[in-house]
Order: C-alpha cells, then structure tokens, then sequence
C-alpha cells in the first residue's frame, strides 16, 4: 500500500509538472504573438490606441479625477500581453467593477539605461533568468467605496509577503534554520534567515532575505524581498538550480499607487538609482514628451 501511495504521488507530481511546462510554453508563445501585434494592449484596463502609445485611464488624487496615461507600447510587460490574450480582447474590468478608471498596469524596461523593448532587443526581455530587465506592476490606492491610501496598500503587502518570508522556513522542520537580523546590505537594514545549512543552499527550498530602510519594515517606505545572499547563482555555479531574483515595492505618491517590481538579485546594489528611473518613467506617462 505504501508503495502504491508513493507511486501515485509521483504520478501526480509529473502530472503537475507537464501541465507547467505547458503553460509556460504557451504563455511565452502568446507573449511573443502580442508584442508582435500592435492591436493588442499589454495593460489590464487599458484602451487600445492606433498610435504608440498604449492610453490609460487613470485617478488621481479622487477616484473621479480621471487622466490618461499615455504609456509607451515599448514599455509594457510582454507578460501582461499574454494575460490579456488569453482573457480576449475585450476584456474590461472597469465595465465589471464600474470604476472610471484602471486598477492596475505593467511596465518593463532594460536595465540600467531604461530602454524599451524592440523586434531587434526582444531577446533581452525573455533571458532565461530575467536577463537586464526591470519589470512590474502598479496598482491604484484610490477604489470606490475604499478609500485606502498608499501607505495602507504598502503595509498589506508586506504583511501578506512576510506571512509567506516567515512560513518558508523549510518543509522540513528537523532543519534548523531561524529567521533574524542579518548585517545591513546597500544603505538597507535586513532581517533574513540564518544558518542556512550548505547541503540546503542549492536546493529549491525558499531562504529569503527582507531589506527596508525604516526602524521596522512596517514603518518603512519601501521593502525588498532578495534570494538569501547565501544562495548561489545559476550564472556563477552552473550546479546551482535557479537565477536568484528580487521583489521592490515601493510608493508612488504622484500616482496614487503602490510600485511591486522585479529584477535580478545581481542589481540589487542599485536598487535606489533602479527606483528612481522606475519613478521617472511612470510618471512620463502623465505628461509625455
């Protein structure tokens, strides 16, 4: 019986694992298919525009002060294009919600000149790993009925994200490994987890660490959540099992909106001149050149 059950765990697991690589073939084949179709938009919410730039309606300040955001077609996530394939084309969120205006939309550029993607550097966004890119979504503090503001929106995600730093420990709870303060990296404080044993450091087991540069990650206005720094690199030890990543969020005052963003751990040492050109970008959109 025991060797049933393991036998068809397995089964399930391979199941499991087909069934993502599918996904994910698909997904970036889509992904492909609406960079190269300028009819598509890249934005959940957004309305599909004949020029080049994609035009999002937008609140800012009250849900009823509505501007457009004219954002670049170069600057959208390939990913989001291929959500919105697979939703169809007329998908429409603020006609389900009543809303006036997008709830959220993606960008995505190369680091560290912040250049868009082309035909000709479209190899650079879809890296194995995630390459140069900067990518994310921003996501509106301003609903009908809910008057949230950033500060609140920010302090949800990290909440909701250290529930998940701190239940990773390990699947395996004979391992010993603690989460506390950890040596300030960057400008930042860090909290993370320790002793990390080196027989775990290449496995996919999640060990994370927690930047913030406030006297608590709740009292700070931005958080980054990195791959523990003891966790080697595929790009250095070919023997390791993944490229390790980062995860930004940050305020956006001038938007009304909360900032969530990735990019490869190797840039976090510039995850403050990284902000700043995520900043300035975003908010081209609200007076383009």
């Amino acid at each position: 019986m025991a060797l049933r059950s393991v036998n068809n765990h397995l089964t399930a697991c391979i199941k499991k694992i087909l069934l993502t690589l599918i996904i994910v073939t698909v997904t970036s084949a889509v992904a492909l298919e609406c960079f190269q179709s300028k009819s598509t938009s890249s934005n959940i919410g957004a309305t599909i525009s004949d020029s080049d730039y994609i035009l999002i309606p937008w609140s800012i300040g009250s849900v009823d002060n509505v501007v457009t955001l004219k954002q670049p077609r170069g600057y959208t996530s390939l990913w989001a294009g291929a959500f919105r394939a697979i939703l169809g084309p007329n998908y429409n969120p603020q006609a389900r919600t009543a809303r006036p205006s997008a709830e959220i939309f993606s960008f995505a550029a190369l680091l560290p000149d912040m250049r868009p993607h082309t035909k000709d550097n479209l190899h650079e966004f879809t890296r194995r790993g995630g390459g140069d890119v900067v990518e994310g979504i921003v996501k509106t503090s301003l609903h009908i009925g809910n008057w949230r503001r950033e500060r609140d929106f920010l302090v949800t995600a990290l909440e909701a994200h250290r529930s998940v730093f701190l239940g990773q420990l390990t699947a395996d709870h004979s391992v010993s490994v603690t989460v506390g303060e950890k040596p300030a990296r960057f400008g930042l404080k860090r909290i993370g987890h320790q002793n990390i044993p080196d027989n775990l450091r290449k496995s996919y087991l999640s060990f994370q660490d927690l930047y913030f540069d406030g006297d608590t990650p709740e009292t700070s206005f931005l958080f980054i959540i990195c791959d523990a720094e003891e966790i080697p690199s595929k790009e250095e030890d070919i023997t390791a099992p993944f490229v390790p990543q980062c995860s930004h969020f940050f305020i956006l005052e001038e938007l009304n909106a909360t900032v969530q963003m990735r990019y490869r751990r190797v840039f976090l040492p510039y995850w403050m001149p990284i902000q700043l050109s995520v900043e300035k970008l975003l908010k081209s959109f609200v007076n383009p050149v």
